[in-house]
């Protein structure tokens, strides 16, 4: 494959049924993480299933970050190739920001010495959420933007 072929974005995503099922366990996840932190807060034993609280905490976040994938990678029913540019700039928007974010919690963990604790998993879910974000506001915008765009071509 050289460098001009022309890779075909939309056989690499999932199907559109997986946006659905990835809107319900992100949903999910969400309230059981939320609900975990608040029984955290009032000293409840915040562990419904008999886990360490670490380890379940971890595992809605494993769920959270399928969830996010799903809704991230699933096709779109009217995908062509503007939407590839909306998703590649997004995602280039979400990598940058994952990587800030990772930074900013090492120098934090620094001048703390050692006092936070940032699994990589924190960074991830941060990098698909803004990119599901900030593309679903450029898709909002999506006939504005395909009319400048094409303008900008003729």
């Amino acid at each position: 494959m050289g460098l001009n072929s022309k890779i075909d974005f939309k056989k690499e995503l999932l199907p559109n049924g997986f946006r659905m099922p990835g809107w319900i366990i992100v949903a999910v996840c969400t309230v059981l993480l939320a609900a975990n932190q608040w029984m955290q807060a009032f000293e409840v034993d915040p562990n419904p299933i008999g886990m360490e609280p670490p380890a379940y905490k971890l595992l809605l976040l494993f769920c959270l970050l399928i969830g996010l994938s799903f809704v991230a990678f699933s096709r779109d029913r009217d995908e062509d190739d503007f939407t590839i540019k909306l998703r590649f700039s997004s995602l280039v928007a979400g990598v940058f920001f994952g990587a800030l974010l990772a930074i900013n919690f090492d120098i934090a963990s620094v001048i703390d010495e050692g006092g936070h604790d940032f699994p990589a998993i924190y960074s991830i879910v941060g990098v698909l959420a803004l990119y599901i974000v900030t593309y679903r506001i450029q898709k909002y915008s999506y006939p504005l933007a395909k009319s400048h765009h094409k303008k900008l071509k003729d």
